[in-house]
């Protein structure tokens, strides 16, 4: 049912079960990054940054994170966002959690923030 947002968490979370039993790391690895962009979307954001950090692959967990950096500051919750962005230790990361943040303060998704940079 659309806007059954308990039941949409609890299937994310019988997902990321399913997933972490996968074998192959790199469908692994793609799985986790989607499940924890869709935890994000669905506002369950603690649940995404754990899901996010359990991601081996630091191309994937970046990208997940830069997620849920823009669906938390897009749903109003900035500061939130910011404290675990500005906390990461690696700059890589660090830089595109806060590109997350600004997307979302924004209301743009990542292409159209560069395009309004330009």
């Amino acid at each position: 049912m659309a806007g059954d947002k308990a039941g949409a968490i609890a299937t994310l979370r019988e997902a990321l079960q399913t997933a972490n039993a996968i074998n192959i790391a790199s469908i692994k690895q793609s799985a986790l990054e989607r499940i924890a962009i869709a935890q994000a979307n669905a506002g369950d954001f603690k649940g995404a940054l754990q899901t996010a950090n359990s991601i081996g692959n630091i191309h994937q967990k970046t990208t997940a994170l830069r997620a849920i950096a823009s669906a938390q500051a897009g749903s109003g919750d900035v500061k939130g966002a910011l404290a675990w962005a500005l906390n990461e230790s690696l700059p890589f990361v660090k830089s595109y959690a806060l590109l997350g943040v600004a997307e979302g303060v924004l209301g743009l998704k990542p292409r159209e923030l560069i395009s309004s940079l330009s």
